[in-house]
């Protein structure tokens, strides 16, 4: 290869499939930090489910570790939640994406999950990420494959006890809104 042409190759974090090695290298490392959690997690939704709650959440999410996995893919930091009535919410933003989750304020459950891109191409991989929750009746492959056919288009379809939303905002920026049906 001449040095002309390599000068011009682009850098390897450019590539789309290097950001999806590095999100499955992620979420496998933290999934199994997770599981000697477990049975403390359990342990804790049980006595959080003696609480009377209106509340509808993706049973099984803890939102602060879901938050800090975007945050991370997203390049950017992770602020401190604000704790408003029954409810918490995370959110950080960048250049790039915006992040809003909402969890019960007990449970840390997610209750709804809110992702804004500003970017004009190249967000397919974040909003890819999303796959990657688990919740109670949750199914990745299904949700990896909805995402991946319904990127730019406005589709909305549910897994599980999720609805998940793609839509663009008036500046046709792409968001993808996660909530849980009642």
């Amino acid at each position: 290869m001449s040095e002309e042409q390599i000068s011009k190759k682009k850098p390897i974090y450019t590539k789309w499939w290097f950001w999806l090695i590095i999100i499955v290298i992620i979420l496998a490392a933290l999934g199994n930090g997770f599981s000697s959690n477990t049975t403390q997690n359990e342990t804790s939704n049980l006595t959080n489910e003696n609480v009377t709650s209106n509340i509808s959440t993706l049973s099984g999410t803890i939102a602060k570790d879901y938050f800090n996995i975007l945050c991370e893919v997203a390049g950017m930091h992770s602020n401190e939640p604000q704790i408003i009535d029954n409810e918490i919410i995370y959110e950080s933003t960048n250049q790039d994406y915006n992040i809003k989750i909402v969890a019960d304020k007990t449970s840390d459950e997610i209750e709804n999950i809110k992702i804004t891109t500003f970017k004009e191409n190249d967000y397919e991989n974040f909003f890819l990420a999303i796959s990657r929750l688990e919740y109670s009746g949750s199914n990745r492959s299904t949700l990896f494959n909805w995402i991946n056919d319904n990127l730019g288009k406005e589709s909305n379809t549910s897994i599980g006890n999720a609805n998940f939303s793609l839509y663009l905002t008036d500046t046709n920026n792409p968001i993808l809104d996660v909530s849980v049906n009642d």
